[in-house]
């Protein structure tokens, strides 16, 4: 005889749109939804405080290496006291934000599911901070494959961090879910009524942009240089956002001095809709080194806006096979400088074939919406 798990428990240090649509989805079935986060990021949507728990820990502080790793440790502490104390009957979501997050429920024992949405260690080790010899990244290999083995559900964001997660675990047991979009329904922007392009004058400019998080794997100085080498009569380049590849950003904006760029910090989040329709096409830029450990967020977002995307990334990456299999942008790698240029005076000179990308972008965002929220639901809606 089985009876209704009676709560389920999402652990993920900096949660956002998707772990509300998640949560929504899991209130369907459990009697008792908690979220343990250090912050929630809400935008349309907002935290469902009558339906569901917000148990509060650390916030992640992405500004230094020391303060990340800090914030990890000192997250993970508290939500190990937190299942331990109150929730070790409970299903669990670890969602790899903290990366320490999935050892939690398989040290307590609990049943459990693991979302990830970055790999470690492998991570680190293709960004040079450790390597695959090191004792610290084979003992976690090690654990991964234990944990891995042991939980219910593994589940990740795309066909190629499933290849890589085969190595701790049978492909057979790894389940992709996409990420998807929270703004589907927001409404176009004509250039010429986009507040953000009418207050810098360049509405009647190519606008080449981006907008989001200045991250360590995101080698946004090519943007810069790109610039430079574009007519500024035609062209202008929109970096908005922050992070920890400021400082370069900045030391290359002083090596080329482009006139046709424009640096901007975060935006309202009222204004999300004019900041995701102000590029002829948008950015999405992803090193080499994470080219299948993650996929960036942003690539929903964009797709959703009805916005063609030029990812700045490897062709072997899944952001590229994204806009490849939706025919909704192209891929071009860091060093191709030249050939980035000629493809934008290409569009430039032919607007249909950007045309053409931008409305299969939003083709493809039918492929991700809120409905895939649903998939995180267990097979089943009772246990023992």
């Amino acid at each position: 005889m089985t009876k209704q798990l009676k709560t389920v428990v999402i652990l993920d240090q900096v949660s956002g749109y998707a772990q509300i649509d998640i949560i929504e989805a899991l209130c369907t079935k459990y009697a008792k939804c908690v979220l343990i986060a250090g912050e929630v990021k809400e935008r349309d949507k907002p935290f469902p405080k009558d339906k569901a728990q917000w148990e509060k820990i650390i916030r992640y502080n992405r500004n230094t290496s020391y303060q990340r790793i800090l914030t990890w440790l000192i997250g993970s502490f508290q939500m190990f006291a937190k299942v331990l104390v109150k929730y070790r009957n409970a299903r669990i979501i670890a969602v790899s934000n903290p990366p320490f997050s999935v050892f939690i429920p398989w040290l307590l024992k609990c049943k459990y599911d693991i979302v990830i949405y970055d790999i470690y260690p492998d991570a680190l080790v293709n960004m040079g901070y450790l390597s695959s010899s090191n004792w610290l990244v084979k003992t976690w290999v090690s654990l991964n494959k234990k944990i891995f083995s042991s939980a219910q559900r593994v589940i990740t964001l795309s066909d190629g961090m499933k290849a890589i997660l085969s190595n701790y675990a049978a492909p057979d047991k790894i389940e992709v879910i996409p990420i998807w979009s929270f703004n589907n329904n927001l409404p176009p922007v004509e250039k010429a009524d986009n507040i953000i392009l009418k207050k810098l004058g360049v509405a009647d400019k190519f606008i080449i942009s981006y907008s989001g998080n200045f991250g360590v794997t995101h080698p946004l100085e090519s943007l810069v240089e790109l610039a430079a080498k574009l007519d500024p009569e035609k062209f202008h380049v929109i970096i908005a956002g922050d992070g920890a590849r400021k400082p370069i950003i900045q030391k290359a904006i002083e090596k080329w001095q482009p006139k046709n760029l424009s640096m901007l910090p975060w935006q309202p989040a009222e204004q999300l809709h004019h900041v995701l329709s102000m590029g002829d096409i948008g950015v999405v830029v992803l090193d080499d080194t994470a080219s299948n450990t993650s996929v960036p967020s942003k690539t929903y977002d964009l797709l959703s806006a009805g916005t063609s995307i030029l990812g700045i990334c490897s062709k072997e990456s899944s952001l590229s096979k994204i806009l490849a299999d939706h025919r909704c942008g192209v891929t071009l790698r860091k060093d191709n400088i030249a050939g980035i240029v000629e493809l934008m005076n290409e569009f430039n000179s032919d607007t249909s074939k950007l045309k053409e990308l931008s409305n299969n972008a939003k083709l493809a965002s039918k492929d991700y919406t809120s409905k895939n929220a649903y998939l995180y639901i267990p097979l089943g809606s009772s246990e023992e």
